[in-house]
């Protein structure tokens, strides 16, 4: 076989294309790894949205959960004042109507004294 410049040339562009072709495999590894992370982070952000989505949904609803138990509050609140007041009202009735029986009851035994003293 003749040495020359065409054997050293094929040699060259034989490792070349050899380098090339190792180049090419890593690049597509490194393309196909980048991928799959990518995917995996966009799987991960779908996740989070989804579970963001939730809870938000599930905050409206306590929201609204709280605002309905305020306003019972507040009605119970009304309703206790309200009772309160009449509570006392009556307490107040019941003292008159206590002392008006116990100035009845004071007559009726100064009255009494002065019947069974004037009967002696």
């Amino acid at each position: 076989m003749k040495k020359g410049p065409g054997n050293s040339l094929i040699l060259i562009l034989s490792f070349l294309a050899i380098v090339f072709l190792v180049a090419s495999i890593s690049s597509c590894r490194e393309t196909s790894k980048q991928k799959r992370l990518v995917n995996q982070e966009r799987l991960r952000r779908m996740e989070l949205e989804e579970e963001m989505l939730s809870l938000s949904g599930r905050n409206s609803e306590l929201e609204l959960k709280v605002n309905q138990l305020e306003e019972d509050l507040k009605r119970q609140e009304a309703a206790c004042r309200k009772s309160q007041t009449e509570l006392n009202q009556q307490v107040v009735e019941l003292e008159r109507e206590l002392k008006r029986v116990t100035e009845l009851k004071e007559e009726l035994e100064k009255d009494l004294g002065e019947a069974q003293g004037g009967a002696r």
